[in-house]
């Protein structure tokens, strides 16, 4: 082969389909199912427990960063998965007893009894695989008849019984009664039907989130339109300034909320379409006049589903309009401003000219001052070159004072016409 520079996830990609092996079950066989909730962070310290339980099993114990493991102990084989969200223990062994769910012929291992997953429990499942039935009473007396549904799966070669509720011990038992199965196909249906109830429960945690968070929903809901009502009739800029507040305060309120139920009921999304697929896997036909488990699970399961996604397509849909709302206000809020800017640089240009009017007023009442002033100074130089014989006599000293008058007021006003210029330029220079 060529040596080719393999990608540094090919391993794992390649393991990922043989992960999870399906394993063989002879028949009568009885299983133990558990499902432990694992929190953010959890996942090491649930690796670490059960190798601390195989150790104290005698069993080997498993290396770092695995996530399934199948041991024997105990005239016990125990299956543990880790999932993203939840760990799994799955106890299986031969019975020589026919008779389902019978809790003397079981007893598991005393070191799991006192073990401490990380996790909190939320499924737990006792199954059998038995022998074909004599008749269906007995199926009556194990389940209860309102909830009991019945189907065949694997293509006829077998019947599964269930009524999905909890018995006297905490466990929902499945019944797979065995018609025509090959060990090999006893185990993918026994592994696919516990599956089936892992995800049914983990699907069902979106549930009480989405009913808790539904009055906050409708709440919102109610004053959004208040709101967008009371905008219709908001004319002052205050009001304005207060409804963009009321309506930031709630956007923020609202993106709180789906923050904290994002992951729960986008997770309710994922775990009934995985059902959905264990489901159409098992290629169920009714069986016996019971009700299907699609059927069981379409009228009562998928109403629980919708309802979480109702609450969260009203979240995302209530945030849209919550934005839409937002930027239509603050649209009339800078159209507003605008028209307050377009007034206010009106009246600085009513008020520009009129300083300017001012202006010219003052530089021509300055002027004839200045000049004043300086004709007055020629004036006195005029007498004192008169009485000093510096100056002619037939010129007057008012003769020149009368005659320096123009020159002065063109002087004047020459200079203070280059200083403004002098002063605009340097102003340019500065912008």
């Amino acid at each position: 082969m060529p040596s080719f520079i393999e990608h540094d996830d090919r391993p794992a990609v390649l393991a990922e389909l043989h992960l999870r092996p399906f394993q063989s079950f002879a028949t009568p066989h009885r299983f133990f199912h558990y499902a432990f909730v694992l929190k953010s962070g959890e996942a090491e310290k649930e690796r670490q427990a059960f190798s601390a339980l195989c150790a104290q099993l005698g069993a080997t114990v498993p290396t770092s960063n695995t996530r399934f493991h199948l041991v024997t102990a105990m005239g016990w084989t125990l299956r543990w998965e880790l999932h993203s969200e939840f760990a799994s223990y799955t106890w299986s062994a031969e019975t020589t007893v026919d008779a389902p769910f019978q809790r003397s012929a079981v007893d598991l291992p005393a070191p799991f009894k006192d073990h401490k997953p990380a996790g909190q429990m939320l499924v737990s499942v006792e199954a059998a695989l038995v022998p074909r039935l004599e008749s269906d009473e007995t199926l009556e007396t194990l389940f209860d008849k309102t909830n009991l549904s019945v189907i065949a799966a694997a293509e006829g070669c077998a019947r599964v019984a269930s009524d999905f509720q909890p018995h006297d011990t905490g466990a929902v038992r499945f019944l797979v009664e065995d018609l025509n199965l090959t060990p090999t196909r006893a185990g993918r249906l026994m592994q696919r039907m516990l599956e089936l109830e892992t995800y049914r429960c983990l699907a069902l945690l979106g549930l009480p989130v989405a009913r808790r968070a539904e009055p906050a929903v409708h709440r919102m809901e109610s004053e959004v339109y208040a709101l967008t009502r009371e905008m219709e009739s908001a004319t002052s800029a205050a009001a304005n300034q207060r409804l963009l507040r009321h309506l930031t305060s709630l956007s923020a309120e609202l993106e709180k909320q789906i923050a904290s139920t994002a992951f729960r009921l986008g997770a309710t999304r994922a775990y009934a379409q995985i059902l959905q697929a264990r489901l159409e896997v098992l290629r169920e036909s009714e069986n016996g006049g019971y009700v299907s488990f699609s059927r069981f699970l379409r009228r009562r399961f998928n109403p629980a589903i919708a309802t979480c996604n109702i609450i969260d397509d009203r979240q995302r849909a209530l945030a849209v309009r919550l934005g839409y709302a937002t930027d239509l206000l603050r649209a009339r809020i800078q159209s507003e401003l605008e028209d307050q800017n377009r007034l206010l640089l009106a009246s600085m240009n009513r008020r520009s000219r009129m300083q300017l009017r001012l202006q010219q007023t003052v530089e021509g009442l300055s002027i004839a001052a200045v000049s004043y002033y300086i004709t007055g100074l020629i004036g006195y130089l005029a007498k004192g070159a008169k009485a000093a014989g510096m100056l002619p006599k037939m010129i007057a000293p008012e003769l020149a004072m009368a005659a320096s008058v123009p020159l002065t007021i063109l002087t004047v006003w020459w200079m203070l016409h280059q200083a403004r210029k002098t002063w605009s330029r340097s102003g340019d220079s500065e912008d």
